[in-house]
């Protein structure tokens, strides 16, 4: 089935410079879309599209998925999408929040996005974000003084960035603002 001109369900414009999808059994460098949950070359829909799939390093993954694709059934997973975390009032009360990240295990550059409790139910099930691509880390962030200070919150923070990022590496590139959903407002 070929992708069509309908853009409110596509993704368009995105680029891997690999170790994302394969074309076949070649690992595709390139342009490509989404379109619900299925990945197409090109930057957007066309005639010329081809769906892509799920890299794997190992040749005897890609030959298997190429002569079994029922077997793309079992791993129907969808990409993540980024989500601003929204701190209720019993956040601030209660003083800090839990970000939650993803990052592209194959991909050469920092590719961390950060998403909601949602996203993370859904981790690693069918329909859900795939845990072999991504890895997901889960972040304590401060975001109110109670009885903090501001350099408290600074130190607090940035601690628990640096500490994290020695497991996803890019997160201290990601996050800079160390006060941000606080009540500060900086």
């Amino acid at each position: 089935m070929k992708p069509n001109n309908i853009l409110s369900t596509t993704q368009v414009a995105r680029y891997t410079k690999g170790k994302e999808y394969v074309l076949g059994l070649d690992e595709y460098v390139g342009e490509y879309h989404f379109r619900g949950n299925e990945v197409w070359s090109e930057f957007e829909p066309s005639l010329t599209s081809k769906k892509l799939d799920i890299y794997s390093p190992y040749l005897e993954v890609r030959r298997y998925n190429l002569i079994k694709p029922e077997n793309k059934k079992l791993r129907d997973y969808v990409e993540p999408y980024h989500m601003i975390p929204v701190p209720t009032k019993s956040n601030y009360d209660i003083g800090n929040i839990t970000r939650y990240f993803v990052k592209n295990r194959y991909s050469d550059f920092n590719s961390i996005i950060e998403i909601d409790t949602n996203q993370v139910k859904n981790y690693g099930n069918p329909g859900g974000i795939d845990n072999v691509k991504y890895q997901l880390e889960s972040l304590l962030w401060y975001i109110s003084l109670n009885e903090r200070t501001v350099d408290r919150i600074s130190l607090l923070n940035s601690t628990n960035v640096v500490i994290l990022n020695k497991k996803m590496s890019g997160l201290t590139d990601y996050i800079f603002n160390l006060f941000e959903f606080s009540q500060l407002g900086i």
